[in-house]
């Protein structure tokens, strides 16, 4: 770690369990965040404040207006812009540590496990089950872990599966039911 570093995450290094050697291991993975909206957006705000050392964000609309009440990665001057490219903007205001690739669209079947196969771990915060599921088949595929989450009103629903050890997305949410 950078004496930059050291000094922004002081307070983690000093976690049992994590110190330095842990802060290095994160800043050196790479995470896919799929969906920056309100679930997504917050897991990207908490991955690049902790150190990840790149992030993915893949989201293929623009935001509108009400969205805002609900998504603290944007604001208002962000109203009508692609949000790929204002989450990449904001992330790397957020922290100079953490290097954003955006994706102004949903990865489809044969992207998602591209995309798949060169990181570390997949958020997916998406609304729709068509695309969780793409990414769930992804993330199986290429053996990485695979963070489903999701929202149903207020409550928020979270599911960490790990490929040939927990049971898949496909195992307890059927893509037919």
């Amino acid at each position: 770690l950078t004496r930059e570093e050291e000094l922004r995450y002081t307070r983690q290094l000093s976690i049992p369990g994590l110190g330095a050697t842990g802060q290095a291991l994160l800043r050196s993975k790479t995470a896919l965040v799929t969906r920056v909206g309100g679930l997504g957006g917050q897991v990207a705000i908490g991955l690049a404040m902790a150190g990840i050392g790149k992030l993915v964000v893949a989201h293929g609309s623009s935001l509108i207006e009400p969205d805002l009440n609900r998504q603290l990665l944007f604001g208002e001057g962000s109203l009508g812009l692609p949000r790929a490219p204002a989450a990449k903007q904001r992330l790397e205001q957020l922290s100079r540590f953490v290097a954003v690739e955006a994706l102004d669209h949903e990865p489809d079947e044969d992207e998602a496990l591209a995309l798949a196969r060169r990181v570390d771990i997949v958020c997916s915060c998406p609304p729709g089950w068509v695309e969780r599921h793409r990414l769930n088949r992804a993330c199986v595929q290429a053996g990485i872990p695979l963070i489903e989450a999701g929202m149903r009103g207020l409550e928020g629903i979270m599911t960490a599966i790990l490929p040939g050890e927990t049971p898949c997305l496909e195992c307890y949410m059927p893509e037919d039911s």
